[in-house]
């Protein structure tokens, strides 16, 4: 029988009454996931509901196979030309980061850990790991 005419079969109000209800294999209705029947990395877009038991022995018991579904699927987008992350520089020059960030500056001078001025000054880590490096780069 073909896909399109059991999903026709099924009315759209039943698909969303049971939508992520209970596990398609075991019936649980505790932990559930989405699983693309076709990797979505290959195109697929239905998914399934699993529990997280049976959804991790669809790949392997620990989800070995998902990394290189992920990287399947990087791949696919960098070729249509996305850009994924954050761009490699920010613009600013190593004066201009250390000007920025006068206060993580003196924070690490100090010798307060990166953690603790991060959380002090409100700044992510990879600011203050940038400024550290900077500091250590220059000999400041």
């Amino acid at each position: 029988m073909d896909i399109s005419v059991i999903k026709k079969a099924i009315s759209s109000e039943i698909k969303k009454t049971l939508y992520g209800c209970f596990c398609f294999e075991c019936g649980s209705k505790k932990e559930l996931h989405q699983h693309h029947v076709i990797p979505k990395s290959l195109g697929g877009m239905n998914t399934i509901s699993l529990c997280s038991k049976c959804h991790s022995k669809i790949h392997n018991l620990n989800f070995r196979d998902h990394s290189i579904l992920i990287k399947k699927g990087l791949e696919k987008s960098k070729q249509a030309g996305i850009i994924l992350g954050r761009p490699k520089n920010s613009g600013y020059s190593d004066n201009e980061v250390l000007d920025k960030h006068n206060d993580v500056l003196s924070e690490l001078k100090m010798g307060c850990s990166i953690r603790k001025t991060a959380k002090k000054l409100n700044k992510g880590t990879s600011t203050v790991q940038r400024v550290k490096r900077l500091l250590n780069k220059n000999n400041l």
